[in-house]
């Protein structure tokens, strides 16, 4: 494609997102350095902006415009409501990203989010201390993914209050279906893919390729995964 129609096709895909175009630059500029806010990596469509703390960093030699899109109307069956954006610690993009309508991130203070390159998010990420995607993950609508219980019990004997974080780690070419929830100390394997309703609650110790499901989460099958390109 010559640079004349990169740059057309670029100039129609930001009319698309002209009523947003002022939170647009502010992200943008906000965040990132000169020569990679005036690319517009990042293209926003009806955000909400409860907190824009902390850092968000792009850790990719390529930068480019609209690599990341975040409130993109992709489920009509969800509504319509863009992306909340509670920003107080640190959010790390490795390279393109998709976040749909009715998705969600919140970063504590010193909360990292990591999202591996070609992250598909329909759902809600809460982070607390630390959570980290591989590459080419999927997070299904109304699915959430948190590190932490928010509201730590105490013992009744020795009067402390219960591990209350535990860091999230998903692998690469996850695939984690509508209404699943992700809690604290979940580590999984590449190539899993996870059915509906399912919780995730803990290091899966099984093999690539699996099929896990249910509440708690349990192997079902394997030599199975979700294929973005052939599907």
């Amino acid at each position: 494609m010559s640079k004349v129609r990169k740059a057309y096709h670029g100039l129609q895909r930001l009319l698309k997102f002209s009523p947003w175009i002022l939170k647009i630059l502010y992200f943008n500029f906000h965040y990132f350095p000169f020569k990679q806010a005036v690319k517009l990596p990042v293209l926003l469509r009806k955000p909400h902006f409860i907190k824009l703390k902390g850092k968000v960093i792009i850790d990719n030699p390529k930068i480019r415009f609209g690599m990341i899109t975040m409130g993109k109307l992709v489920n009509t069956c969800n509504p319509d409501s863009g992306i909340i954006l509670d920003l107080d610690g640190m959010l790390i993009f490795k390279g393109e990203a998709i976040f749909a309508n009715n998705s969600a991130i919140m970063i504590q203070d010193d909360g990292i989010i990591i999202l591996g390159s070609h992250m598909d998010c329909a759902g809600q990420i809460k982070c607390a201390k630390r959570i980290e995607f591989g590459d080419d993950c999927v997070l299904a609508y109304n699915s959430m993914v948190m590190d932490s219980d928010w509201h730590a019990l105490t013992d009744v004997v020795s009067g402390k209050l219960v591990k209350k974080t535990a860091p999230v780690k998903i692998g690469n070419n996850n695939f984690i279906s509508f209404n699943c929830l992700v809690t604290k100390g979940t580590v999984t394997p590449d190539f899993c893919t996870f059915t509906y309703n399912s919780h995730l609650c803990k290091k899966y110790d099984v093999e690539p390729y699996s099929l896990l499901g249910g509440n708690p989460c349990r192997l079902l099958d394997e030599g199975y995964y979700y294929d973005r390109n052939n599907n």
